[in-house]
């Protein structure tokens, strides 16, 4: 007997002992289908999927338990020409006991033998045994691949379909997509129209019931590295299973000590399956030739490019590629470009190609690309697996440079073959090196770079041109991992070496000048920035008068001189436009100057330019950096949520590539999660900064670590702890001239004074904060911070209300929120309760809007402790549609609009590791799966955004 279906051997149907997973819903709509027969309500059912995704199994798997005889039959290409071939089998797996079919069989298998058409009256035969056989009772017709059934045995089906309604009879076909055959589509159309056909269509498995198939296949659970070789089947069962027999047959799994199954060796050389050879070797030779050229291309190629490898033209390739295609093997992508079906195929094809064939085909597919203008990677990609020889390292040098920004690993590797071609004294050999270094530091790997760079130099190459090269990627390397002061000694030290151009001493002075910006001490850097502007002016150095620029407008905002940064970094950013460059922030630092000067609309735009081109080049330092600033933009907007997705992204960047995650951007998600959820929250940031905190010195941004630890301590109700640690860090901030920092200071700080009844002690604050308005008449959240302190210090209502409107209008949400909440406690201490309830309702109002879920509980308890209760502004729940923030709910019907993350992180002005932040909380608080589920909930109106 035949496994599955109860037939015996000599049908010949082959089959899989692939166990039905995942195909739950599919399964119970077909039973329950085939159930119909019983009680004479025939119907037909065809199963639609790729070669290999289950679709036997699903009709094995639902044929069980009836009180129907089950007749089975298949089609094959072989026998496309032989009248009723698909039929034949199913009838003769009925056996003699059908006098009609008993007739029908010498007929048909006479016509089958000769390969002549059929006649009418031969038809008129197979409709009559159609009729016995629903005579005698429930019957389930199988047929299977009826994509290369004959047109005769179309014809038929379409005839019995017409009375199937009422007797008990079931088709079930199976067949690849429609439109497999313009014959079978229009069976389908007709059968459709009489209402008698469900259509099936199977998928791919989802990953984890990928997984869960090889897993019962194993008896065990997958470790991480049989998952991914398991993920390559792409969700198709039969591969599944094939992939699985592969390495079991080379005793490839192991079982470690917990019953895990396991790689016994390395994923190097994990074996093709058996299965996937034979299915391919049935192609024609020429098609299996010219698919092993494609392999060679890539899962997706264009067919010029095939056709220019191939040395031919597209019309020739026609053929082998319709057979392909037919196949299978071959598919068209989303792009409208030909692409194996798995790449399974592709790498069995691939790898029955000699290892010599292959990387010469490597190479002159690099020729080929390159000719017709494909980009640098892609180029690249071929030429590192053609085996490059010594003439192809000028080669090799060109493209690292042209892919050091969009690809960094293939420009390093570009060069690691460079150095491989090149001869032992051959000059060009430092030049490499070079690159290598280059490449790492693009790639954000700054602790390699640097020790490559100092290894080199150690050897000899401080002179000449490679020598400043080298001094200035070293430089780069220590400014990106934060050491700000060494980075500034170690240029300043390349800078004064003998011999040193006026080009390279541009560099390395404006290098200096932007390492000593952030820590503040305005006339120093201005006069070093100063120095690498005239050098660089003078020798032609574009990208060093850009760093020139910047190094003086970063310290300029950072001394509260804002209009001037304005000027030097719009500047730089004109320049930089014109000339791209690595090293330099103009975008980025532009954005932070227009953020201090609360033109934040224009600062979003320009950070969203600036993360947008760091992403594109794949400028991994760029990308940090444009989160970090994201982040911070955000929150002193007071959008807590936003700012939080940001920090989570860039810390995701940073988990990836080994980058050390910024302590005062650590500190500020402390921030963040305190005002959002609370101290408990907050708590966790605080190991992430706390031991780098006594390291970090006068620096922009290291009001953020004060004010966390002070946050956490006042919340705790140790104010004078809190005190503790911001007057050190205002006089801090004072001494080195970091005027930007007073704003978020002073007014945190005059507020703990006062509560202690220290009002005196902040009256120098007010001052500086006056004074810093005074050079900023322009910019009103500074004019607002210096109202909020001296309303603290003068416990002046009225001014704390000027305050908040001023923050408001910036907007400074959060601080226009304190300032309110300031006014309502004052004039509810003075007896003015009406006016104190609408600024306590003012002041959780904006609590609410920026997600400050915590500051809205902890503020209506202190409103209450003075008499004033305000019932308004309820947290936002933790699940379900209301759950969604602003911007979560935009980015969720961009999502359930199919636009991928990219395409939602332009619109939004967003990286797009924020958008994929953005995504992930989505799907948790709504409880979805994965995008294609909250996809189909808004189609169906079960969500509305």
């Amino acid at each position: 007997m035949l496994p599955g279906y109860g037939l015996p051997a000599d049908a010949r149907v082959a089959t899989s002992s692939t166990p039905l997973v995942g195909r739950d819903a599919e399964l119970e709509d077909l039973s329950g289908g085939i159930a119909g027969v019983a009680a004479g309500r025939g119907h037909a059912f065809l199963i639609e999927g790729e070669p290999g995704i289950g679709k036997s199994a699903l009709v094995r798997a639902a044929l069980p338990g009836g009180p129907w005889r089950v007749l089975v039959g298949r089609a094959d290409p072989v026998g496309t020409r032989r009248p009723f071939g698909a039929v034949l089998q199913a009838l003769r797996s009925a056996g003699t006991g059908l006098p009609t079919v008993r007739e029908a069989l010498p007929h048909l298998e006479a016509a089958a033998a000769s390969g002549t058409r059929a006649t009418f009256a031969l038809r008129e035969v197979v409709l009559g045994a159609f009729d016995e056989l629903a005579a005698r009772g429930p019957h389930v017709v199988v047929l299977e691949d009826l994509h290369w059934a004959d047109d005769e045995s179309l014809g038929v089906l379409g005839a019995v379909g017409q009375g199937l309604a009422g007797v008990p009879l079931a088709l079930v076909c199976t067949s690849r997509p429609l439109p497999a055959s313009p014959a079978l589509g229009a069976l389908a159309t007709a059968l459709s129209r009489l209402q008698v056909l469900t259509r099936t269509k199977l998928g791919p498995l989802a990953h984890e019931k990928g997984l869960a198939l090889a897993g019962s296949l194993l008896g065990a659970g997958l470790s991480p590295d049989l998952r991914a070789q398991v993920a390559r089947a792409g969700g198709n069962p039969l591969l599944v299973r094939a992939l699985v027999g592969a390495l079991l047959r080379e005793q490839r799994i192991d079982l470690d000590e917990s019953g895990t199954a396991v790689l016994a060796r390395g994923a190097g050389d994990v074996p093709v399956p058996e299965e996937i050879l034979r299915y391919v070797g049935h192609l024609g030779s020429p098609t299996r030739h010219l698919l092993g050229l494609a392999s060679v291309l890539g899962m997706a190629f264009d067919v010029g490019e095939l056709a220019r490898l191939a040395g031919t033209t597209a019309p020739v390739l026609l053929p082998a590629l319709s057979e392909a295609t037919d196949a299978g093997v071959l598919v068209t992508d989303p792009d409208g470009r030909l692409a194996f079906g798995h790449d399974l195929y592709r790498e069995a094809l691939y790898m029955s190609l000699a290892p010599s064939l292959r990387a010469e085909l490597h190479h002159e597919a690099a020729l080929s690309l390159e000719a017709a203008g494909h980009p640098g990677v892609v180029v690249a990609e071929h030429l590192l697996l053609g085996r490059p020889r010594a003439e192809d390292a000028a080669w090799l040098a060109r493209l690292a440079d042209a892919t050091v920004l969009a690809a960094p690993a293939t420009s390093k590797a570009l060069r690691l073959a460079e150095l491989a071609v090149l001869g032992p004294g051959d000059e060009r050999r430092g030049s490499a090196q070079a690159g290598i270094v280059s490449a790492d530091l693009a790639a954000g790997r700054c602790q390699e770079a640097e020790e490559r760079a100092r290894a080199l130099l150690e050897d000899g190459g401080e002179q000449g041109p490679l020598g400043h090269q080298l001094s200035s990627l070293l430089v780069r390397a220590v400014l990106f991992q934060g050491r700000l002061e060494e980075a500034r000694l170690e240029a300043e030290l390349a800078a004064r070496r003998p011999g040193t151009s006026r080009s390279a001493r541009a560099e390395l002075l404006s290098l200096a000048a932007n390492a000593a910006a952030p820590r503040g001490h305005w006339e120093p850097v201005a006069e070093l920035a100063g120095r690498a502007e005239a050098e660089a002016r003078a020798s032609g150095n574009g990208p060093a008068l850009v760093g020139a620029l910047v190094a003086r407008g970063h310290a300029a905002g950072n001394a509260g001189y804002l209009r001037e940064a304005e000027v030097a970094l719009a500047e730089a950013v004109e320049l930089a436009d014109r000339e791209p460059t690595v090293g330099s922030f103009p975008h980025a630092l532009y954005a932070l100057a227009l953020v201090d000067s609360d033109r934040t609309g224009e600062a979003r735009k320009l950070l969203g330019r600036a993360r947008e081109a760091a992403e594109t080049a794949g400028w991994v330092a760029g990308v940090h950096f444009s989160l970090s600033l994201g982040a911070g933009t955000a929150f002193l907007r007071g959008d807590l949520d936003d700012a939080l997705a940001d920090l989570e992204a860039e810390r995701a960047l940073d988990a990836e590539l080994g980058m050390g995650w910024q302590p005062l951007d650590m500190a500020l998600g402390c921030l963040a999660a305190l005002s959002r959820e609370g101290p408990g929250a907050a708590a966790c940031w605080v190991p992430l900064f706390e031991a780098a905190a006594p390291h970090i010195g006068p620096i922009r941004g290291m009001a953020n670590v004060a004010r966390a630890l002070a946050a956490l301590r006042a919340a705790a109700g140790d104010v004078a702890g809190a005190i503790g640690i911001l007057q050190p860090a205002w006089d801090a901030a004072l001494a080195a001239g970091l005027a930007m920092e007073l704003p978020t200071l002073g007014p945190e700080l005059a507020a703990l004074l006062v509560e202690t009844g220290r009002a005196a002690d902040a009256l120098p604050i007010g001052k500086e904060l006056r004074a810093l308005a005074a050079r900023n008449p322009r910019v009103g959240s500074i004019s607002a911070a210096a109202r909020h302190v001296h309303g603290l210090v003068a416990g002046a209502p009225e001014v704390l209300l000027r305050s908040a409107a001023g923050y408001a209008k910036a907007p400074r949400l959060l601080d226009a929120a304190r300032a309110y909440e300031a006014a309502a406690l004052g004039l509810a201490r003075a007896g003015r309760r009406e006016e104190a309830l609408e600024a306590g309702r003012e002041a959780v109002r904006a609590y609410v809007g920026c997600g400050a879920d915590y500051e809205v509980r902890r503020a209506r308890s202190a409103l209450r402790s003075q008499g004033v209760v305000v019932r308004s502004g309820r947290a936002r729940p933790k699940t379900g549609p209301a759950s969604l923030t602003g911007t979560e709910k935009i980015v969720a019907r961009y999502v359930s609009e199919g636009l991928s993350n990219p395409e939602i992180a332009r619109r939004l002005v967003l990286s797009r590791r924020t958008v994929e932040t953005h995504v992930s909380h989505i799907l948790a608080k709504l409880g979805y799966a994965n995008r294609t589920q909250l996809a189909l909930a808004a189609a169906q109106g079960l969500l509305r955004l």
